[in-house]
């Protein structure tokens, strides 16, 4: 006969339902002017982002009403100083009794009505200005838009009543919901459990929550509660819960080949998240480490949603993958950037305008900088080495000529930032320039 001590441990009960997901967030785009469509700026089904241009409608009758407004702002403002000289002359002339009381005060009536007429005009011309505004839709969130319903050429009504012509709509997709329905039974058990103190009500307590998806016999995602309904629906006998869950896809990165400083730094803000390649890849994504040519075209052709390139600005690259497909470049958060700092890099900006057809190159973008190194083989002669390094301080101009990242280059900070020990013949060259002790 077998005897087996017995264990004692806590075992957790689950309430299993069926539910279904939707979307935190759900936009109608629509338009707010009326007016023919001219370009339509996004792909059926793409991702967009808060900003992003969708639709563009044509403008030139708002810009021509937005000029009429202007001028009647003109006219209003020479009535109202007009008005202003008249009163300060009646002010005067009043001391005198050369005019009335009378006249002052209706002098005093037509300054006041200037300033109103004034004020009207005003309004008139930023409704103009906003109205400008609007012939550009941009997308309100970020998310999966869906396909347009209005192509180049049609005629869209605008309004903010909502009887303005739907041009498309956008889902939100991380973090997403999950609703299903609790059965009475369920809902007074754990209810009567939460009286007893024996389970955290999921009102005001995120309790956990699994979800397996269809065709899986485990569960593969996990959320918490975020919302019990109010009220047991009469008919059906159950009460309403949502879970609110992560949704991160499966992304494709890629970056150059390891050997250059754009593997090495993608590889150190990989650190600083606390990632590496193979957890991207073990959910599903890819890192592609090719050569920037293959790294252009595979943004272009959608293979690949992350491009991180490690480049003077403006960087061909870049410029060129910019032009098939929408690009946003990605801004770094001051803590990212400080860590960076830590690993020999320094703070910098790409500065707006920098690269055109990018989404957010109105802004200068924060970012880390590095410093480009000229490497001479230790074989190679110092008096070689010091002739080149001499060469070059000789000829700062034309250096910051080959490239307009090396437009700020200045021979002190290379110094400093040199992160290889300096040849012989280069120190030699930087002692008799004086920026070298």
């Amino acid at each position: 006969m077998t005897v087996a001590q017995p264990t004692r441990r806590t075992v957790t009960d689950w309430d299993e339902f069926t539910g279904r997901f939707d979307a935190v967030e759900e936009v109608q785009v629509r338009a707010r002017v009326g007016g023919f469509v001219t370009s339509v700026e996004f792909k059926d089904g793409d991702m967009v982002h808060t900003g992003d241009l969708l639709y563009v409608i044509d403008s030139r009758p708002f810009e021509a009403v937005a000029e009429q407004a202007d001028g009647q702002l003109a006219d209003a403002r020479a009535k109202a100083e007009l008005a202003k000289r008249e009163l300060d002359r009646g002010l005067n002339l009043v001391q005198t009794s050369a005019v009335s009381e009378q006249a002052v005060d209706q002098r005093r009536q037509a300054l006041q009505a200037a300033h109103a007429a004034e004020t009207q005009a005003e309004g008139a011309l930023k409704a103009a200005q906003l109205n400008i505004e609007f012939t550009h839709v941009i997308a309100p969130i970020t998310g999966r838009v869906s396909r347009h319903l209005v192509s180049v050429g049609n005629l869209v009504q605008g309004s903010d009543n909502g009887a303005s012509t739907l041009l498309t709509s956008i889902v939100s997709l991380d973090p997403i919901y999950i609703y299903f329905d609790v059965d009475e039974a369920t809902y007074l058990k754990n209810n009567r459990l939460w009286f007893e103190g024996k389970r955290p009500s999921s009102r005001d307590t995120p309790n956990p929550v699994q979800v397996t998806l269809s065709g899986e016999t485990k569960p593969s995602h996990e959320g918490k509660m975020d919302f019990v309904d109010n009220v047991l629906n009469a008919k059906t006998g159950t009460i309403r819960g949502r879970a609110i869950f992560e949704n991160k896809g499966p992304i494709t990165i890629g970056t150059t080949p390891p050997g250059g400083s754009d593997e090495w730094v993608m590889r150190k803000v990989f650190e600083f998240y606390k990632t590496t390649y193979n957890d991207v890849r073990s959910r599903g994504g890819k890192v592609i480490l090719v050569s920037y040519s293959d790294l252009t075209t595979q943004y272009r052709d959608r293979n690949m949603d992350i491009f991180f390139a490690n480049l003077a600005v403006p960087g061909a690259a870049i410029q060129e993958a910019s032009l098939g497909r929408k690009m946003r470049i990605l801004p770094m958060d001051d803590d990212l950037i400080a860590f960076m700092e830590g690993q020999g890099l320094s703070r910098g900006v790409i500065p707006k305008g920098s690269y055109k057809d990018v989404v957010n190159n109105d802004v200068d973008i924060p970012t880390i900088t590095m410093a480009n190194t000229i490497v001479a083989n230790a074989k190679v002669s110092e008096q070689d080495v010091y002739a080149f390094t001499t060469i070059l301080l000789k000829n700062l101009d034309d250096v910051r000529r080959v490239h307009p990242a090396f437009k700020a280059f200045d021979p002190k900070d290379a110094v400093k930032l040199a992160n290889v020990p300096l040849h012989p013949g280069a120190a030699k060259a930087y002692r008799d320039a004086r920026l070298l002790n």
